[in-house]
């Protein structure tokens, strides 16, 4: 690697680089704070790999605010914006590749009252209650015994997301385009 000076600093020249919630230890809003790099890891510094290492930055950094958005919910590596969240007739949330269990899915089923489609072509229905549609379903409010619950319906499907609608090896593959076809616009998490 080649000592070359950083470009602009991060996330973008002149924007301020502050967390705005210092002690969350996964995801957390606002822009990502990147520290400069003592070193390029390349032979040379390039322009197009500037020009896109801003670009990803830009694209990650909201324009939103916690006032716009009445608060964040913050789940493992997921900030959400609570105003877009609310459910209204005909939300919806997927998930794909759930393995034995879903806490994504559970969660959105429980705090935002969304139904949830399941997807997954790979575990057997026997170790997952939710593929194999015996976990608690549409139950109105859950206990908190870390039990399977599901507040409002899901629905399970052995699918896998790909790059195009297929069968390989016996498993039925379906594209992200498919799954969203006809749905609105903040209708879909």
């Amino acid at each position: 690697p080649v000592s070359v000076p950083s470009p602009a600093p991060f996330p973008l020249q002149g924007m301020k680089c502050e967390y705005l919630m210092p002690h969350a230890v996964s995801s957390r809003p606002g822009p990502p704070c990147i520290p400069h790099a003592p070193f390029w890891p390349y032979e040379e510094k390039t322009p197009w790999r500037v020009t896109l290492g801003n670009r990803i930055i830009r694209a990650v950094t909201p324009e939103i605010t916690e006032e716009d958005c009445d608060g964040w919910t913050l789940f493992g590596d997921q900030t959400w914006c609570n105003k877009a969240l609310r459910a209204k007739e005909g939300t919806l949330a997927l998930s794909f590749g759930i393995e034995e269990r879903d806490m994504y899915s559970e969660y959105m089923s429980s705090q935002f009252g969304l139904k949830t489609r399941l997807f997954d072509c790979f575990i057997e229905p026997e170790k997952s209650p939710p593929m194999a549609g015996t976990a608690p379903n549409g139950t109105g409010p859950c206990p908190l015994n870390g039990q399977h619950c599901y507040q409002t319906s899901y629905e399970s499907f052995a699918v896998c997301l790909g790059p195009k609608e297929t069968v390989i090896q016996g498993r039925r593959y379906n594209t992200l385009s498919n799954e969203l076809r006809d749905r609105g616009p903040l209708s879909t998490y």
